[in-house]
Parts: structure tokens; C-alpha cells; sequence
């Protein structure tokens, strides 16, 4: 056939190169690097059945290269090892991390909405709350098995005579990590020591079978070898973080944890459950709650206010703009430090900052509980208790303008002088805070809403 002008994608005014110019020129390349050729050559400058024909011309020794067995690659090394994270527990159902010292990690089993191992959480231009989590940074900056937010407490231990050892880096100097997936080996020696610990861990796969490589597992087995001269008596144990609610903190207040176990020797059950603690006796009757702060007057009354974020005094409800549709107000007026009174045209509120410090008062009470919204920053806007110059505790927003309550534990700072301090030192995203009642109280703040039913 005769090949017309642009007809696939070369051009009559030899500005560019043909297709076959092209691919000679691809040949010659390939034998003057003295790379393998793996397809070719092509004769034809355009092909009947578009510009990748159907026949590639693959080469047979190319072809025969990607089946060949070559030597898997071994780890060792905590360098090595810290960053790798071979997923199993099935496709679809929530990934657990084989970590390199055979650790489990990044548990992305809460139904949670992310991805990776440390989201990032920056806001891209579309708008405040939205996250941007395609970006490579998990690449960039690698996380490990101590780093992400989802490495719970877990691991399994070597008792020999008596002295226990943990399956991990802190247990093994000589740990080498194998990985074949879905098959992962993880090799546990240590000079001097009888015995050698040989972990196979992986997910059930199926090829082309996606219910059968569905399955919500990670199967781990243990062979031990024992290389000295005489028997020895040893066991193998494992253990593991009561996790439930682990990403709903509010909800777990006031709630006990325990784990139920089910069926026998050969096949046992272990599920994470929190429950209502037992109600108290009369002897730890909770007192009456004293409710410390409204900020229902015309100024901050005994509170010390710094910075342009609290100028004006506190926030009346009719003065929100609908930018920022707000709600859980008890009575009209509130903290705001959005404060769209003193923002200048043009100028976003989110810059401004300061600080709001209560007068000293004495801990009567087991929780100072607050009603908050605003940025989830706890690095630069929240409410704080400080005692001594030092923060005892502290609770920030969730990222939306729904005024919710949570606590601040000072049981255990009984009879101390203390201070409430409300900060907003954030100037990017969010870079607010909302706050109204701040109240005392032997009761950690409810949860709204039925715990048993949370997602995680």
C-alpha cells in the first residue's frame, strides 16, 4: 500500500522522521548500546492494521528470557529491611503489610477512605477538606512499619527455657526477608542460639478465581530447626492490640475493651469488642458538672485574648457568613477565630491567629469536656489544659463546622492549679477554630450515636 501524508503520523516535508526511519534508527541504537532487540525488524512504513500491528515480531529469545527462573532477590539488614510492605489478606477486603523482620503492619482493615500507608493530606486547589493522595509521596518519603497511623500491636514471640523472644528485629540480629508473591519467607537466626525460626507467610491466591482470592486472611507458618545437639523444649505465642474503635476515639470513651475467644485447641476465634463499663457504685457517684465558660457576653470577660483571630470579642451565630454554615451551638454566641468581622476585603480568615487563655482554676472534676470544630491540626489550632507551663491535654477539630464535644482526661492531676488555652497559630487549610461550652465534669463527653455501628 502507498503511505499518504499524516496518513500515521509521518510527513511529506521530512520535518520528522518516517515510522521506518524510526524503527531503523531504534535497531541501530539497540546494536550500537549492544541492548537486546526485542521486536522487529519492521519492513513496511505503515501497517493495515494501525500504527502497533498485530504481529510484533517479538524475538524468541526475548520471549524465552521472561520465563526463565532466575535467583530471588534476599534482604538483610535493617536498612533494607524497614521499608518493605508486602500486602496480603486478600483482594478486596482491607490490606495488612508483611513488613521485612515478618512483623505485620499498616492495618487498612477500619474502613477507612485513603490510600497508603501515611495519607497525605494536603488540600489541593479544588477546595478545604479535599485530599490529594495520588501524588507519590509515600515514594518519595517511605513510611515503616512505626510511622503509619495503622501499625497496631502485634507480633508473635519465641520462648526458649523459659526466655522469651520476639519474632522481629528487636529479637533476631540475623534476619533475612525473601519475597515471592504472594509468598513471602522471612528467616530468623542468631549466632550462638540453637534454634532457627523460619516464618512462610501469604494471602490465599487463585488465579482467574476472584472469590477464592477474596478470602479476609493472612496465613502464617512457623517452622522451627534446631541445630544444636540435644532437644530442647520451647513455644511459640503470638499477640495482638484490641483495635476496635481505634480510629473513633470519642466513641471509646467510657467504654471498657475486651477480647472474646471462641472454639478449641485446634482452632480458636479472637474478637476485639468494647462494652459499657459497669455502672459505678454509690461510693463513685459522679458529682454534678460545673460548666466553666459560654462565651454568651459582650467581651471575654477573665479570659486574656491575643491576636487578630479573637478581636471583637466572641462570635454571635447571625454573624456567620454561609461560607461556613455552622450548628451545636448551645445559647447565641460562641468562639470563632474564622472571623470574617475583622478579615480585611480579599483577605481569606484562615490567617488569622492568637491565642485565648482562661483564668487559673482548680481540677475538681476528671474531664474538662468542649464543644469543637474547626481544622483537625493539633500541631496549630486546639484547645489545650496546661498545667505548670505543660500540656496535659489536648482535642482539635475534624475538618468540618459541626461543633461536636470531646474530652480532656485530668484525673489525673486531681487539686492542681490549671488553664484552658485555645490556639490558632494555622494559616494555611482550615486554619480555624470553633469552640463554645467548656465544661467540667466526671463524665468523659458522649458520643453521638451508636458505637456498636461504626465502621471500624
Amino acid at each position: 500500500m502507498s503511505c499518504e501524508p499524516n496518513q500515521c503520523g509521518c510527513t511529506s516535508q521530512g520535518l520528522q522522521p518516517t515510522r521506518r526511519e524510526f524503527l531503523a534508527a531504534l535497531g541501530t541504537a539497540a546494536l550500537a548500546t549492544s541492548l537486546p532487540v526485542m521486536a522487529g525488524p519492521f519492513d513496511a512504513a505503515c501497517e493495515d492494521d494501525g500504527p502497533i500491528p498485530l504481529d510484533k515480531k517479538l524475538h524468541p529469545d526475548w520471549v524465552r528470557s521472561l520465563t526463565e527462573r532466575g535467583e530471588p532477590t534476599v534482604y538483610r539488614g535493617w536498612d533494607q529491611l524497614k521499608h518493605i510492605g508486602m500486602p496480603v489478606g486478600g483482594i478486596g477486603c482491607g490490606t495488612v503489610y508483611l513488613g521485612g523482620d515478618g512483623r505485620l503492619w499498616c492495618w487498612d482493615i477500619f474502613n477507612e477512605h485513603h490510600e497508603g500507608c501515611v495519607p497525605n493530606l494536603t488540600t489541593p486547589p479544588e477546595g478545604p477538606g479535599r485530599v490529594r493522595e495520588r501524588d507519590g509521596s509515600n515514594y518519595v518519603k517511605p513510611t515503616d512499619d512505626q510511622s503509619s497511623p495503622w501499625a497496631i500491636e502485634q507480633g508473635f514471640v519465641l520462648t526458649l527455657d523459659g526466655k522469651p523472644r520476639p519474632l522481629d528485629r528487636r529479637g533476631f540480629d540475623d534476619i533475612a526477608f525473601k519475597g515471592q508473591y504472594p509468598v513471602a519467607t522471612v528467616n530468623y537466626k542468631d549466632g550462638g542460639y540453637p534454634l532457627e525460626v523460619e516464618l512462610e507467610a501469604f494471602t490465599p491466591l487463585i488465579p482467574l478465581h476472584a472469590d477464592r482470592s477474596s478470602y479476609p486472611a493472612a496465613v502464617m507458618r512457623f517452622t522451627l530447626i534446631n541445630h544444636g545437639n540435644s532437644a530442647v523444649k520451647a513455644s511459640l505465642s503470638g499477640y495482638i492490640e484490641n483495635c476496635a474503635i481505634r480510629q473513633n476515639k470519642p466513641a471509646a470513651q467510657g467504654l471498657q475493651r475486651r477480647f472474646n475467644v471462641t472454639g478449641d485447641d485446634t482452632s480458636r476465634r479472637l474478637t476485639g469488642l468494647v462494652e459499657p463499663r459497669p455502672k459505678q457504685g454509690d461510693k463513685e457517684k459522679p458529682k454534678e458538672d460545673i460548666v466553666f465558660a459560654e462565651f454568651e457576653g459582650q467581651d471575654w470577660g477573665a479570659w486574656n485574648a491575643e491576636g487578630r483571630a479573637f478581636e471583637g470579642g466572641p462570635f454571635h451565630r447571625n454573624q456567620l457568613k454561609p461560607v461556613q454554615p455552622s450548628s451545636g451551638f448551645t445559647g447565641d454566641k460562641f468562639v470563632n477565630t474564622y472571623n470574617t468581622r475583622v478579615a480585611k476585603e480579599g483577605e481569606n480568615p484562615d490567617v488569622l491567629t492568637g491565642t485565648l487563655t482562661s483564668p487559673a482554676f482548680k481540677i475538681t472534676r476528671k474531664f474538662v469536656n468542649v464543644a469543637i470544630a474547626g481544622g483537625d491540626k493539633p500541631d496549630s489550632a486546639f484547645v489545650e489544659v496546661v498545667i505548670d507551663g505543660k500540656t496535659v491535654g489536648r482535642v482539635t477539630g475534624h475538618g468540618d463546622n459541626q461543633l461536636r464535644i470531646k474530652s480532656i482526661d485530668v484525673s489525673a492531676f486531681a487539686g492542681k492549679q490549671a488553664t484552658v488555652r485555645i490556639v490558632d497559630r494555622e494559616t494555611g487549610s482550615w486554619g480555624q477554630i470553633a469552640v463554645d461550652q467548656v465544661v467540667f465534669s466526671d463524665r468523659p463527653a458522649p458520643f453521638a450515636g451508636a458505637y456498636d455501628a461504626l465502621p471500624d
